[in-house]
């Protein structure tokens, strides 16, 4: 509200694009890449051109209409997974196309229709208002799963090593839903003392992690065919543990995090 005091509103929204095209690493590669390609090489890659305009668009699309991303998401998933094998060109159109036409589906308010009498209402309605918080790991965790097919079909010698890194990132993703379960806690907690289910609203923040952890990895099990017992007797105490230091020190947790990503990728 100040800004608009001081500006137009469409000032700002070309200050928001600046800041969202210069903030964009993948876009400003894709654009050194472009710079480096001569009209031959631009006429064999026709949805290069297309996939650079849908990093910039996605980008606005997520600045001034969440919900919009929230769908696109969705039917893309559903698009992803097609049997029809398609070109590059009609994969990104098509793309393009989704995300278009959810933008003109409304927003669900489904606030109304959840009555918040248990902590599972109290949970259902958070996620619905802060669906954000999952869509991104998702997404991650859906280019975890197109990597590891890549990697397996490209090296199936080293599919015990790929099980490994898969499982490291799923665990950290997943996990980390703990730093916006803990706020959330610190929030309520005084509220839920006073209902007399502190103890209950307390076990309940570390739910949503261990089920989306749960969840992925029988996905992924079932997805790749390889029901690893080790990986989830590994797995799952090291999703506890994380867990324990994102309540304990977010600090430790971050650290923790990079420095294994780090590890993966100089592995």
């Amino acid at each position: 509200m100040f800004q608009l005091t001081i500006a137009h509103p469409s000032w700002l929204h070309l200050a928001d694009i600046k800041l969202l095209f210069i903030s964009n690493g993948w876009l400003i590669a894709s654009l050194l890449i472009a710079l480096d390609l001569t009209f031959e090489q631009w006429l064999k890659v026709p949805h290069f051109i297309v996939f650079m305009f849908i990093q910039l668009g996605l980008g606005i699309v997520c600045l001034y209409k969440p919900s919009a991303l929230v769908y696109g998401f969705m039917l893309s998933g559903l698009f992803l997974f097609t049997p029809i094998n398609i070109s590059p060109l009609i994969y990104h159109i098509g793309f393009s196309i989704i995300f278009s036409i959810s933008l003109l589906i409304p927003r669900v308010n489904i606030n109304g229709r959840v009555s918040v009498r248990s902590l599972f209402g109290f949970w259902s309605c958070y996620f619905i208002n802060h669906s954000w918080t999952l869509v991104w790991r998702m997404s991650l965790l859906l280019c975890v799963f197109m990597a590891s097919t890549t990697l397996v079909a490209e090296r199936a010698d080293l599919v015990n090593i790929l099980d490994a890194v898969a499982m490291a990132f799923i665990v950290l993703f997943c996990s980390s839903l703990q730093f916006d379960c803990a706020k959330i806690y610190a929030q309520y907690r005084l509220f839920f003392n006073t209902c007399q289910k502190a103890r209950t609203f307390y076990i309940s923040q570390f739910i949503p992690s261990m089920l989306l952890f749960l969840e992925t990895f029988v996905t992924y099990s079932i997805t790749f065919e390889r029901l690893n017992i080790i990986l989830l007797s590994l797995g799952l105490p090291w999703c506890l543990l994380q867990v324990n230091f994102a309540q304990k020190n977010q600090r430790i947790m971050r650290w923790f995090g990079f420095f294994l990503q780090l590890g993966c990728l100089l592995y």
